[in-house]
């Protein structure tokens, strides 16, 4: 992440990546707060089975596992599909029942600690957990999610895509100030972030038809490979193929 990163002396991050599988959601959440834990009390990985998991998981991994330094952590992976339900999310942000959602998607429904209301994870959707302590590096909860909001505007230009963030009133990345390309809800607990970004690559964006995705009636989804092929007159395919 650029401009955490640019941070010094806590500027590098262990980068664990799971993006050539799939992960599921309780997993992957299970992996970050434990991270976060050892980060919080300057100590090691404190279960054998994480560190088992990550190295029989990690694709790539930056930064030593073993690493007794507890260093921030980026963790970058892709969920089966799950909807998950924040902190101001209510049921009604449903609009189809969970037996329905279980039936059309194979989707499984997980309440969490982050900040917003309901959205969707799931295959061709890039996730990115940043765990790190925001007190070592000097930095506010608003300054830390407007650098989420900047990197995935610098990435998504890196395609041609236009989008900013920093959006008075709502969070996350936006295409033409109607379409959002990236989600972001964090919990930081004594210091520590947990949570993060949702980026749509080539997500199925049919999955959210069935929410009010983050709680806004009137605005759309959108993914990568659907604003290339706005764009191009393409299919958006040539997203496919490329990993993440």
């Amino acid at each position: 992440l650029n401009n955490i990163n640019a941070q010094k002396p806590f500027g590098l991050l262990r980068v664990l990546k799971f993006t050539d599988t799939l992960i599921q959601y309780e997993k992957g959440v299970e992996v970050m707060e434990n991270i976060a834990e050892s980060i919080r009390r300057a100590t090691p990985l404190v279960k054998k089975e994480e560190k088992s998991f990550i190295a029989k998981n990690a694709s790539y991994a930056h930064g030593n596992v073993e690493d007794k330094s507890c260093v921030d952590t980026l963790i970058l992976l892709q969920h089966f599909p799950v909807f998950t339900l924040g902190k101001r999310g209510h049921a009604s942000d449903f609009k189809a029942s969970e037996s329905e959602i279980q039936a059309r998607l194979g989707a499984t429904i997980s309440s969490v600690g982050r900040g917003g209301e309901v959205t969707y994870h799931g295959p061709g959707q890039l996730v990115a957990y940043p765990v790190i302590s925001l007190r070592r590096r000097s930095l506010g909860p608003r300054a830390f999610v407007e650098s989420l909001e900047d990197t995935v505007s610098q990435t998504v230009r890196r395609w041609g895509i236009q989008a900013e963030g920093r959006v008075p009133g709502r969070t996350g990345v936006w295409v033409d100030d109607q379409r959002k390309i990236a989600a972001i809800g964090v919990q930081i607990r004594h210091g520590v972030t947990t949570h993060g970004l949702a980026l749509n690559v080539n997500t199925d964006l049919s999955a959210f038809d069935l929410i009010v995705p983050c709680g806004i009636s009137d605005k759309e989804v959108t993914s990568m490979a659907k604003e290339l092929s706005l764009r191009d007159g393409t299919t958006g395919r040539g997203m496919e193929g490329r990993g993440m």
